[in-house]
């Protein structure tokens, strides 16, 4: 049997492989480390600096612009014109990369409207972005399922270790209470201020 280790998004993934029915026989055990349970609620939470949790409330703690910057990089294509697809691109890797100023460079060949747009992404200005994003989010919701382990936590039988950063603020904490609550074998849960 195979032991099955995720970090950040990865950690959501390991539980997702292990709920698949051709190796789910073969996975010993989980540890996810600051994984997903749910990619369409973290996505709103990268928006909006606002964590639901199961209890009904909520954690509130400023998001990383880390995660609007790598959706608004996977969608390019429904984010701007045509004209201004390869610029952003090409931006957005760089601003991904850390190299703001190759970013700000990129930008600055896109179109007034596309130049504007990267600059709220590089400026976290997320709730400009956050209804069009939203519109994003929404027509991708199938895609977002599809990588979210929530949706297959029924089928996980081997026993699962969850770990959790409280100050992560890419994948909120909040995810490792989700998951705590919808996955059945569930061995242990930590959220610590260590990580």
């Amino acid at each position: 049997k195979v032991a099955l280790v995720g970090v950040s998004f990865g950690g959501g993934l390991a539980i997702s492989t292990a709920a698949e029915e051709r190796v789910a026989k073969e996975v010993a055990f989980v540890v996810s480390v600051g994984g997903h349970g749910d990619v369409e609620r973290v996505s709103r939470y990268l928006l909006s600096g606002h964590a639901p949790r199961p209890d009904g409330t909520t954690l509130d703690l400023p998001s990383h612009d880390y995660g609007v910057a790598v959706f608004s990089y996977e969608h390019v294509d429904d984010l701007f014109a045509a004209d201004d697809r390869a610029t952003a691109t090409r931006a957005l890797r760089a601003w991904l990369h850390e190299d703001a100023a190759g970013a700000k460079r990129e930008a600055s060949s896109a179109s007034a409207e596309g130049r504007k747009k990267l600059e709220r992404i590089f400026e976290h200005d997320s709730l400009a972005l956050a209804n069009e994003l939203s519109h994003v989010f929404e027509a991708h919701r199938e895609e977002l399922r599809q990588v979210s382990p929530s949706t297959q936590a029924s089928r996980v039988e081997a026993p699962v270790f969850l770990l959790h950063g409280a100050g992560d603020n890419v994948v909120p904490p909040t995810e490792a209470e989700w998951l705590a609550k919808e996955l059945p074998n569930v061995r242990s849960v930590l959220v610590s201020p260590a990580l």
